[in-house]
């Protein structure tokens, strides 16, 4: 290992404290049910989510840019562009965040979680490890799907940068999408692909987080995305209809000739002496005359 690549392994290493922290942190609000008790407060899921990445963005942006200046002007990547060094920092910044939500979403208990974060992120990085020594072997798309697990890119994308520093040319703009010095697999499909773990990473959490919410939350469907009920789009039914499946729902019917000062009782559907034919919007439980 060159003491570049060793530079740049041991910002992975400094990550892993922040990963542990921000898994700690998200697992301990769920277990003390303070994420519960905003929702019935009426702040929204997104809303939350998108609070928290913003907080750790802004306390991790900082370490990228130390790291970033001190690789430019410490002489590790005095060859290479500045800003593509940074973007290069900064993407994996982002895929480390969004891994630290996808783990936090398989734990309730703080204390396990912060046990297994560090365990996680060392199975991250594992891959790379073991297989550097038949890396020359491996093909183009068996490396880029190697670099959808965010620290065996980093690894990846390591190993490229401190390749075109020692043939003294550096990673450039003009070769992001097409090495033509090292014949590896390009600087810029490591980082793109560092941006698309970002994302990855934060659709399982959201998909897990919705399906296995924890012992406080309300699991929904596994097909839940594919509900129009979900996105808001209404589904529309016949009124009669969905009088027949509340009374099948209900532990505790109510007559279909209850009175109309009765029609706060048969929630969710607030129904009462409406036309059968009628056609509701049901957007959920909720319904609403069309």
């Amino acid at each position: 290992m060159s003491w570049r690549t060793l530079s740049l392994f041991l910002f992975l290493v400094a990550f892993q404290a922040m990963n542990i922290y921000i898994v700690r942190s998200l697992v301990l609000e769920k277990e003390k049910r303070i994420k519960e008790a905003m929702k019935i407060m009426g702040l929204s899921g997104w809303v939350h989510t998108v609070g928290w990445y913003l907080e750790i963005l802004v306390i991790m942006i900082w370490p990228v840019i130390l790291m970033a200046v001190t690789m430019t002007y410490g002489k590790i990547t005095e060859r290479s562009a500045h800003s593509l060094i940074f973007t290069f920092l900064f993407s994996y910044m982002l895929a480390s965040i969004s891994f630290s939500f996808f783990v936090s979403t398989l734990f309730s208990r703080g204390n396990v979680a912060t046990a297994a974060a560090g365990v996680f992120w060392f199975l991250n990085y594992a891959p790379y490890f073991f297989l550097q020594q038949f890396y020359e072997n491996l093909s183009d798309i068996g490396k880029l799907l190697l670099c959808l697990l965010s620290n065996t890119g980093m690894g990846i994308g390591s190993r490229i940068l401190a390749a075109h520093e020692s043939a003294d040319v550096g990673v450039q703009w003009a070769e992001f999408l097409d090495d033509r010095t090292t014949g590896d697999i390009s600087f810029g499909s490591v980082v793109l692909l560092l941006l698309l773990d970002a994302v990855l990473y934060m659709i399982f959490a959201w998909y897990i987080e919705n399906v296995f919410p924890g012992e406080y939350g309300v699991p929904k469907k596994w097909y839940f995305p594919f509900t129009p009920s979900y996105w808001g789009f209404c589904v529309r039914e016949p009124l009669g209809d969905l009088i027949v499946k509340q009374q099948r729902s209900s532990p505790h019917p109510i007559p279909l000739d209850a009175e109309d000062s009765d029609e706060d009782l048969i929630s969710p559907l607030l129904v009462s002496r409406r036309s059968p034919s009628e056609t509701v919007c049901r957007v959920g439980y909720e319904t609403t005359p069309l």
